[in-house]
């Protein structure tokens, strides 16, 4: 197969991915005050670029865009029939996830979002630990279609799949990992970031289940968050009247058929 062979399949449609390229990056220079610079091989371009990848400079499978001054890089992606509706399956390609995979023993912190023009519809995966775990199992189908007269390789993920988030979830991210003042808190649980949402609430950005400020059903507040996430014990009171002390471990609680993932406590 030669270089030029999938931009020969493709250089129609560069106007259309480098719209959308455009708008994700405004999206998040306005979102977050960081800047966002083309990276990849043909990111925002739409003329003819001869050669391989790395005949220009770059790796196969490189992200469309980079968050200045981070380490993390942001490959756009989506299909480009109108039609394909919201509740189909999300297609990734593989060397774009192994670029991730790569990129992540690099320190490299990879989002794929991904664009349905149907329902005007942006959503996130993170390529996460977790995400790579799952890929690396093969708990994701290999699919082969043809699409423009060639057979093409994509990773199909169902729209339902847990590790699929909103645009809110990348910009959140961007803000709290890009916060100097801000602590790296860890999950207790999973050990994922945790991140603070836009208002205000403690989230685990590996989406584990673990109830960070809520403890039988009484919220203990950020500034308790903080201390159990700083190390430290902290003290409540449940809705009850009972005197509890909330320690630094974890534990799941089974109620009514559901899992509930949450701090160890004792009664003073």
């Amino acid at each position: 197969m030669n270089d030029n062979y999938w931009k020969d399949a493709y250089k129609d449609t560069w106007t259309d991915s480098s719209q959308k390229e455009d708008a994700i990056a405004k999206y998040i220079e306005e979102k977050t005050g960081l800047g966002v610079e083309l990276y990849g091989l043909g990111a925002g371009e739409d003329g003819y670029i001869f050669g391989s990848a790395k005949a220009n400079g770059h790796a196969k499978g490189d992200a469309d865009l980079h968050i200045k001054g981070t380490d993390i890089y942001i490959e756009v992606t989506g299909p480009l029939n109108g039609n394909v509706p919201e509740a189909a399956p999300l297609w990734l390609r593989p060397d774009k996830i192994d670029n991730a995979i790569a990129g992540l023993e690099n320190g490299h912190d990879t989002f794929f979002a991904h664009y349905t023009p149907s329902a005007r519809k942006w959503r996130i995966i993170h390529a996460d630990n977790s995400f790579i775990d799952r890929y690396r199992s093969g708990i994701f189908k290999l699919i082969t279609p043809k699409i423009r007269g060639r057979v093409e390789r994509y990773i199909e993920i169902s729209s339902s799949d847990s590790c699929i988030t909103d645009l809110d979830y990348l910009i959140n991210y961007l803000n709290n990992t890009t916060d100097t003042d801000k602590k790296d808190y860890q999950c207790p649980n999973c050990g994922a970031l945790i991140i603070k949402t836009d208002k205000g609430y403690y989230l685990c950005s590996g989406k584990c289940g673990m109830y960070l400020s809520l403890v039988y059903g009484t919220d203990i507040g950020n500034e308790n968050v903080e201390r159990l996430l700083s190390g430290e014990s902290c003290e409540m009171t449940t809705k009850s009247g009972i005197r509890t002390l909330i320690e630094l471990s974890v534990v799941r609680r089974y109620i009514s058929g559901k899992t509930y993932i949450n701090w160890k406590t004792k009664n003073i």
